[in-house]
């Protein structure tokens, strides 16, 4: 696929950007608590303060943790109708496509990949501690189940892809300008796709219009996803909600704070649904 072009890229926004995706973040909202005197003046000035996650792991949690859709339908007392496990396929797929991208990237810069390093090494020790275990006849069920733990450990270390973007990170200063926008526009394009399939409390929207990009009706893990802004409820989702970012599926196009307006004009001028 074409990427389109963009205004250039500085290497702290690069970086900045890595961040937002590898690192939790502090966000503090102040409010008025109340007021210093009588005739309600001399505001009392607070801030409220909550630690996110970074934007890698909410986008982790949206694959196993998808909040129930059916929010206000289960009374007190009740416990949902859903035995299945919940299993969100579109950030499943997201968060695979990342790793993919930034393997890719590995290889382009001429880095080895980090978490595959780190995983060899994990693995080295494991095989030790099997022979250290079967030498010494302790072979339990205990032991095997602390083997498995740390089986389990060296597969997660192995997927991650944090280990490998700080190295990217590292080498943004060493790139020539036209390697910075590709590396700059595919960091952003990961960042929103986190941001648009890691809202696990209200899942992405699936408007019925084709990808401007590709033409991908949306399906099954297949074109347009959307965020978007609360409506009001007296004009519908196309009427009166703000488009926030948006992303497709099948080609990975993606529509951020700059350029998803014009996706939303698509879906006005073209009166989809979504569902």
């Amino acid at each position: 696929m074409t990427e389109p072009q963009r205004r250039h890229h500085r290497p702290d926004e690069v970086v900045a950007t890595i961040r937002e995706l590898t690192s939790p973040r502090v966000h503090r909202q102040s409010y008025r608590a109340g007021w210093r005197r009588p005739n309600r003046t001399g505001a009392v000035i607070r801030d409220h303060v909550t630690k996110q996650e970074s934007l890698l792991n909410q986008l982790r949690a949206a694959v196993i943790d998808r909040a129930d859709t059916t929010q206000g339908m289960v009374k007190a007392g009740q416990t949902s109708s859903h035995s299945m496990p919940k299993f969100s396929a579109d950030a499943y797929d997201r968060m695979q496509a990342i790793r993919r991208d930034v393997a890719q990237w590995c290889d382009r810069i001429g880095v080895s990949s980090e978490s595959a390093k780190n995983a060899n090494l994990v693995g080295t020790y494991l095989t030790v501690i099997e022979q250290l275990i079967d030498r010494c006849g302790v072979g339990t069920q205990s032991t095997n189940e602390a083997v498995a733990v740390l089986r389990a450990a060296c597969t997660a270390i192995r997927a991650s892809v944090e280990p490998d973007l700080y190295v990217i990170a590292e080498k943004v200063t060493e790139m020539d300008q036209s390697m910075l926008d590709r590396i700059g526009n595919a960091a952003e394009r990961w960042r929103t796709w986190c941001r648009i399939m890691g809202g696990w409390q209200d899942p992405a929207l699936r408007p019925h219009v084709s990808c401007p990009a590709c033409g991908t009706v949306a399906g099954e893990r297949a074109g347009l996803r959307v965020r978007v802004d609360a409506a009001s409820g007296t004009g519908g989702i196309i009427g009166d909600a703000a488009v926030r970012a948006a992303v497709c599926l099948t080609c990975d196009a993606t529509w951020d704070a700059g350029t998803v307006g014009l996706l939303g004009e698509q879906l006005r001028t073209g009166r989809a649904g979504l569902t």
